[in-house]
């Protein structure tokens, strides 16, 4: 069967300013919070989909290839978080990575030119943006880049994009 925007109404009340779902006959919330993804799971028609897909398809009829949450909170499903947009879109709205041995998105130490090196990836393309003394410069720099190039102001940063838990909302 395919989930319809028609069918979806009969199933689920979607309350586009809370970005909460719930079921027409119970009242009840459905689904659950992914402990891996953070997304809200909910399941209807036989399949289950993430909330944020279905809150799309509940208020435009469709359902888009690519769904940014644009405060990078993966179970805030309120509409005005929602945006449809590009794979490449979509990239330029990532958090800091965990990993990152900086703490600044772009922003690498160089062992071989002792230097702070400055880099940003665009349309799956790495871009290097320089070597400098010390890394606010190399952070400026990224920034620079970063804010040219179309990119999300939070992009890169710890906060906004985590979610409390798995288990919880925020």
């Amino acid at each position: 069967m395919e989930l319809t925007q028609s069918y979806l109404k009969t199933q689920l009340h979607y309350d586009p300013i809370t970005g909460a779902f719930t079921r027409i006959k119970s009242g009840e919330e459905p689904g659950y919070i992914d402990k891996y993804m953070g997304y809200r799971i909910i399941y209807v028609g036989g399949v289950y989909v993430p909330a944020h897909r279905l809150a799309f398809l509940y208020v435009s009829g469709l359902i888009p290839q690519e769904i940014d949450h644009i405060n990078r909170i993966r179970c805030d499903n309120r509409w005005t978080n929602l945006r449809a947009c590009t794979r490449a879109e979509n990239t330029k709205n990532k958090r800091l990575y965990k990993n990152s041995k900086s703490g600044i998105t772009g922003v690498r130490w160089s062992k071989e030119s002792k230097k702070w090196q400055a880099y940003i990836k665009v349309d799956g393309k790495m871009r290097y943006l320089g070597y400098h003394k010390t890394i606010f410069e190399a952070a400026c720099n990224r920034i620079s880049a970063q804010n040219n190039l179309g990119f999300n102001s939070d992009h890169g940063r710890k906060s906004g994009g985590t979610y409390t838990s798995a288990k919880g909302k925020k």
